[in-house]
């Protein structure tokens, strides 16, 4: 449902890399100098990335003990149907706002 908001509404869209695959920097707040296996982007839906390890404790520490719990939590992660299905949604929406 978001994906479609930010598709349909007015103005140029913003889409952040991996939206359409429901890509997962594993809740940390700023994942830039976090490398590329906490980065990675895979495109084929085999995997989502979330879960890989807590974020850096500089700027997320102060949120370890809530988020360790969701990030160990297996039913948070999508499965390779969900990713695909995201993956349609989001062609399914580009397609709407280009008609």
């Amino acid at each position: 449902v978001a994906v479609a908001v930010v598709a349909l509404s007015q103005g140029v869209p913003f889409f952040h890399a991996g939206d359409e695959i429901l890509r997962s920097k594993s809740l940390d707040r700023d994942s830039y100098n976090s490398g590329d296996w906490f980065n990675r982007l895979d495109f084929t839906g085999d995997t989502h990335n979330f879960g890989i390890g807590l974020p850096g404790r500089e700027k997320n520490g102060d949120r370890y003990p809530f988020i360790a719990g969701l990030l160990a939590d297996t039913s948070h992660r999508p499965s390779k149907d969900e990713i695909l299905l995201s993956t349609a949604h989001m062609k399914e929406v580009l397609q709407i706002r280009r008609s």
